[in-house]
């Protein structure tokens, strides 16, 4: 959450929480927001996934990542 406080996505985040501060009860990791909930948990939200990296192979065209077993039925 930290390192995607400084990408573009976490920047778009932080300035969000900033503009919509509501009440001054939760905040935002790696800066000094201080906002409602709601939008902590948006921010925070997106800071967490703006810093993804994808084990996918570009080759191969797969992702070692992936479920292996969601194609079992459903019991």
């Amino acid at each position: 959450m930290v390192s995607g406080s400084s990408l573009p996505p976490g920047r778009v985040a932080i300035a969000l929480a900033r503009a919509h501060a509501g009440e001054q009860v939760a905040t935002v990791a790696g800066c000094d927001v201080l906002c409602g909930p709601i939008e902590a948990a948006m921010a925070n939200g997106m800071l967490a996934h703006s810093d993804e990296t994808d084990d996918s192979h570009a080759v191969r065209r797969s992702s070692r990542g992936r479920g292996r077993m969601s194609s079992l039925p459903l019991v």
